[in-house]
This record gives structure tokens, C-alpha cells and sequence, in this order.
């Protein structure tokens, strides 16, 4: 995928996908060869019409619990929204083909955004089988407690300089003989440590904790 939403001239007509989250607003441009993106938070309106300005859809299809928003601020603009389980589902197989993978008569599709959901798709269609409150708000949020940072890029930029074996507890500091069959550096519970609280350290285990615990 690409963040560049540069060739807008090109593009004129096309349709534009939008994911209008808790969070972040998404926005994607299929093309041939790649699908062009661009997210920013979901209540900067001038960005929404920046984007879709450089972009010139003929129409938007627009997803998630900022949809209905979606369809009032773009009144110049060819609107549909689609319920976001139906969205994911038919997502999947699509991004999935774009690769070259070929996805079994029944999988699960897990979306990690502001929150978690787990959707299990069979031919019977989709159904949400769970989730958890954990995703990219929690991170956000705990982003702004522990480290004062207000972005989910400022985040993965301290967590890239990081080591969260500082901050979390690994079996090795439980068992440092070796006298259980686990990986000595397999995490045992997340900012149990706490020998560092440096903010790149702090940001490691955090986006290590959350992923973990989605996954």
C-alpha cells in the first residue's frame, strides 16, 4: 500500500473508499496496482476535503461509526455507506487476492481500531464471534497518560528506539535456571518489571502489550 495521494488528476472520477472511525478516518484509492491511503484524526474535516479535493471521486463509500458524518459534510459529493461487518467481509477476499492469497472456505478476520473485533466468515457469511476493548484508542489514550505524546505515529516512532525487556517481566527473570520448558525470553506479564521507564522503553512495551493481546 501507499500513503502517497499524489496523480489526483489521474484519478478523477474514481471511487474512493472512507473507514470514519472512533479515532482515525481512513481513506483509500484503488487503482490496478496499489491501493493509495492516507488516515488522519477522525474529526479533521479539513483534511477529509484536502484529500478527497486532490483525489476528485466521482463517489465515496463510506464505512464505520462516523459514516452518517461522512455523508452530511460531503453534500457535493455521490455517498453511500455500507454497515462496517459487511465492509470487512468483503474486504478480506479482495486484499487477500491483491497478494496472492487464497483464503480457506471458512477463516477469521480480526480488525484491530479503536477497539478489537473478530469476525469468523464461511459461507453462511460473517458473524462477529468477539473482540476485546483493547486497539488503537487504548494505545492513544495510555500513549497520552505514560508518555505524553498525542499521536499514534509519535508512538511508533519512540517504541522503534525501545526495549520493553526492560519494562516487562520474561520468564527468564522468573525461571533464570531454566527449570521450566518456556522460551527464557518469552514475555510473562507486560510492565510487570518496570526496571525502566524511559519513554522509548515505556512506548515498546506498550505497542507490545497491545499487540499482543489482539493477536
Amino acid at each position: 500500500m501507499s500513503n502517497q495521494y499524489g496523480g489526483s488528476i489521474a484519478s478523477a472520477g474514481a471511487t474512493v473508499g472512507a473507514d470514519a472511525g472512533a479515532t482515525l478516518c481512513k481513506l483509500v484509492l484503488p487503482d490496478p496496482t496499489e491501493l493509495r491511503t492516507v488516515k488522519f484524526p477522525s474529526g479533521d474535516l479539513a483534511s477529509l476535503r484536502q484529500h478527497l479535493g486532490e483525489w476528485k471521486p466521482r463517489r465515496v463509500i463510506a464505512t464505520g461509526g462516523g459514516a452518517g458524518r461522512l455523508v452530511r459534510e460531503l453534500r457535493h459529493l455521490e455517498v453511500h455507506t455500507v454497515p462496517e461487518f459487511a465492509a470487512w467481509a468483503r474486504g478480506a477476499p479482495l486484499l487477500a487476492a491483491r497478494i496472492g492469497l487464497e483464503l480457506p472456505e471458512k477463516y477469521l478476520v480480526a480488525v484491530v481500531g479503536t477497539g478489537t473485533s473478530v469476525l469468523a466468515i464461511g459461507p453462511g457469511g460473517a458473524n462477529r464471534i468477539g473482540g476485546s476493548a483493547l486497539g488503537g484508542g487504548t494505545l492513544l489514550g495510555l500513549g497520552r497518560l505514560l508518555l505524553g505524546v498525542d499521536s499514534f505515529d509519535e508512538i511508533c516512532e519512540l517504541a522503534s528506539r525501545g526495549d520493553r525487556r526492560r519494562v516487562d517481566l520474561s520468564v527468564g527473570d522468573i525461571y533464570p535456571g531454566g527449570e521450566i520448558a518456556l522460551p527464557p525470553d518469552l514475555n510473562a506479564s507486560s510492565f510487570a518489571k518496570l526496571d525502566s521507564r524511559e519513554p522509548p522503553d515505556l512506548a515498546h512495551a506498550l505497542v507490545g502489550m497491545l499487540a499482543r493481546t489482539s493477536g
